[in-house]
C-alpha cells in the first residue's frame, strides 16, 4: 500500500468534504456515542474555570455532538460556541439543534490564519476548552489548525482531539483510484488520507507536534474504534455522507462507485458483525484506529 510520504503532509485544506449534513445527521448516534466515550476517558484530567469561559466545539457538522453530548455534560452554565467551516452544516445545525443561550453557530476555517482574529469565534473568546470531534484527520496542514486552536483558548485552556489515524477506506481509495472507470475523479485521492495513517507511532508523532505549538501534552493514545449502527445500509449512508469524490461523478456512476466503495470496505473487515447473546440482535460495526488527546495552554505566558 503505498500512501503519504511524510506524517504531517501539508496541501490544500480539504473544503466542502463534509458538505452533506441530512446524510451525515441521519445515523449520527454512534458517533455521539464515540465523542462521549472519549469525554469519559479524559474528564477526570480536566479543570474549570470560575466564572466558566465559553468552550469551542471545532468542526462541529450538524451540531449533533454539540446540543447532545458537550451540553449535557459540561458545567451549568458553559455557553459552547460550535463552529464548522462549511456553510451548508452550519444552516442544518442551526435548524436541527438549536439550543438557544447555549450553543452559538459560527463560520471558521481553522486552518486559516489571516481571518482567524477577524472572526466571530475570536470575538467570543477566548474559551477554556476546544473539542475537536474527528476533524484533524481530514486537514493535511494540522500545525496551522493547532497554532490557531492555541490561540483561542485562554491561559490554561484544554484541546481535545479524536482523529481517525487508520481507516480500510483509504485502501480503497488507492485501490479504485487506479481502475479507468474512477481514476479521472480520483487523482488527488491522497488528500483525503489521515495524515497520521503513514505514522508507525501515531501517538508520538501528534505529541511531538503538540509540544512544537506550546502544548502541554496531558494524554495521548491510540487503540481500535467501532461505530456500532443497525444496518448495513446506515454505514452505507454514513460512508457517502463523508465520501469526497462521488459528486464529482456523473449521476449515472454515483450508485455504482459507492456500491464498490462499500464492497471494499467490507472485505478489508472495514464493517465487521455481531450478535447480542440477549436480544439477538445484530450489530454492524463500523471499525477504525482513533487518537484522543488531550492538551493544555500554559498558564502563563513564558511558562
Amino acid at each position: 500500500m503505498t500512501l503519504l510520504s511524510s506524517s504531517f503532509k501539508s496541501g490544500p485544506v480539504r473544503h466542502g468534504v463534509m458538505d452533506k449534513p441530512e446524510l451525515y445527521g441521519r445515523y449520527s448516534g454512534p458517533i455521539e456515542a464515540a465523542a462521549a466515550r472519549a469525554l469519559d476517558e479524559v474528564w477526570p484530567l480536566l479543570r474549570w474555570s470560575r466564572p466558566a469561559l465559553p468552550v469551542l466545539d471545532i468542526g462541529c457538522g450538524p451540531g449533533d455532538v454539540a446540543a447532545k453530548v458537550l451540553a449535557p455534560w459540561l458545567p451549568r452554565g458553559t455557553k459552547i460556541v460550535a463552529c464548522d467551516i462549511s456553510a451548508e452544516m452550519l444552516r442544518y445545525a442551526q435548524a436541527n439543534n438549536s439550543l438557544p443561550g447555549v450553543v452559538a453557530y459560527e463560520r471558521l476555517d481553522v486552518t486559516d490564519a489571516l481571518q482567524l482574529e477577524q472572526s466571530g469565534v475570536w470575538r467570543r473568546g477566548p474559551y477554556s476548552k476546544a473539542f475537536a470531534f474527528m476533524l484533524l484527520q481530514w486537514l493535511p496542514d494540522n500545525r496551522l489548525a493547532l497554532g490557531n486552536i492555541y490561540k483561542l483558548l485562554a491561559p490554561g485552556g484544554e484541546a481535545l482531539f479524536t482523529i481517525i489515524t487508520k481507516i480500510c477506506l483509504y485502501e480503497a481509495y488507492e485501490k479504485m483510484s487506479q481502475d479507468p472507470r474512477w481514476e479521472p475523479y480520483m487523482k488527488d485521492w491522497p488528500n483525503f488520507v489521515s495524515p497520521y495513517c503513514p505514522s508507525e507511532d501515531a501517538a508520538k508523532d501528534f505529541q511531538e507536534l503538540l509540544q512544537s505549538e506550546g502544548f502541554e501534552v496531558l494524554h495521548c493514545s491510540v487503540r481500535p474504534e467501532a461505530l456500532a449502527f443497525a444496518s448495513e445500509e446506515q454505514i452505507k449512508v454514513v460512508l457517502k455522507s463523508v465520501n469526497p469524490f462521488v459528486n464529482r461523478l456523473p449521476e449515472d456512476q454515483r450508485a455504482e462507485f459507492l456500491e464498490e466503495v462499500f464492497q471494499r470496505f467490507c472485505r478489508m473487515n472495514g464493517m465487521t458483525k455481531d450478535v447480542d447473546p440477549m436480544t439477538r440482535e445484530t450489530k454492524y460495526n463500523f471499525n477504525y484506529m482513533s487518537m484522543t488527546a488531550l492538551a493544555r495552554k500554559a498558564a502563563k505566558l513564558g511558562l
